[in-house]
């Protein structure tokens, strides 16, 4: 369940810095606000970068100290990018969707696994195995 949190907090993250997907079903700006979202998630210096106010440098120094170390937390993020671009497919890029979306999943977690593609599943599943429990961090 720790690793839903983290994965969920590193996505609404990506909300909170910027914006993903394919031009598709979608104006221009939205597209490239959503790209940008995925590149900060994929990004360790574009995360830095983006992490300018004091909620999101706090917020990026949770994710580092719940992932153990920075081959975990540098996968949570990928992971987080991944599970992003399927929700901004699902809902379109609606920005309002994907957070209401997020928020139901941090609030229950296991069901929104059961929305997740076998193959992100099996990459949450292995990178849960690598994460330090709970009581090995201190998160502030």
């Amino acid at each position: 369940m720790l690793v839903w949190r983290l994965l969920f907090a590193a996505a609404m993250l990506g909300l909170f810095l910027g914006g993903i997907l394919r031009a598709d079903e979608m104006d221009k700006g939205l597209v490239e606000a959503l790209l940008g979202t995925q590149e900060v998630l994929k990004d360790q210096k574009a995360r830095a970068n983006a992490a300018d106010t004091p909620e999101a440098k706090a917020a990026l120094g949770r994710m580092e100290i719940l992932g153990g170390n920075p081959e975990n937390t540098e996968a949570m993020f990928q992971l987080s990018a991944e599970i992003f671009a399927d929700l901004a497919k699902q809902t379109k890029g609606d920005p309002g969707k994907m957070q209401e979306i997020l928020e139901k999943a941090y609030k229950n977690p296991s069901q929104f696994a059961e929305s997740l593609s076998p193959e992100i599943k099996a990459k949450l599943k292995t990178l849960a195995a690598k994460v330090p429990q709970p009581a090995q961090n201190k998160i502030p």
